[in-house]
C-alpha cells in the first residue's frame, strides 16, 4: 500500500453586504484542508494505480 497525505491551510476574509449585525464588516476566517490519496500499486514509472 502506498500513500501520500498533504496537509494545507490559508486564511479568508469576506463581508456579508446588507445583513444588519457584527458579521456585515469585513472579518476573515482560518482554513485547513488534508487530503489523502492510497494506492495498491505503482506502476513502471512509480505513479500509483
Amino acid at each position: 500500500m502506498y500513500e501520500v497525505t498533504v496537509k494545507s491551510g490559508f486564511s479568508a476574509a469576506h463581508q456579508l453586504r446588507l445583513y444588519d449585525g457584527k458579521y456585515e464588516n469585513l472579518h476573515g476566517h482560518n482554513w485547513s484542508a488534508q487530503v489523502k490519496v492510497e494506492a495498491d500499486e505503482l506502476d513502471a514509472m512509480g505513479v500509483g494505480i
